[in-house]
């Protein structure tokens, strides 16, 4: 009988990192379909390097979160964005909602 010995938060990082891809590929998508929308808001570039610095770091939680709150906050500006509201509320709230549960219980 052989059991593997796991970290603690091991199996809720491997978790997240489902939700963080989902996460990086839907706002990917949105940034590309809206670049001039989210451009004349002022998040446009600035998203796009949070978004290249977080895809880099997705399979590392450490890294990845530390770059988390800035990302929220540029992600509460994409809701002035008319074309956008309704995508960052169906699509991407849900999965902030759970990567924070998931930040907590891991204790990241």
């Amino acid at each position: 009988m052989s059991e593997e010995l796991v970290k603690p938060g091991e199996k809720q990082v491997e978790e997240m990192e489902g939700y963080i891809r989902e996460l990086l590929g839907i706002m990917n998508d949105i940034l590309t379909k809206n670049k001039r929308a989210l451009a004349d808001a002022g998040v446009s570039s600035r998203l796009s390097v949070i978004l290249g610095i977080m895809t880099m770091h997705r399979y590392n939680p450490d890294l990845f979160m530390k770059d988390w709150n800035e990302f929220k906050s540029l992600v509460d500006k994409c809701r002035s964005v008319a074309t956008v509201k309704d995508r960052i509320t169906n699509e991407v709230d849900p999965l902030i909602s759970e990567i924070e549960s998931i930040k907590s219980a891991a204790g990241l």
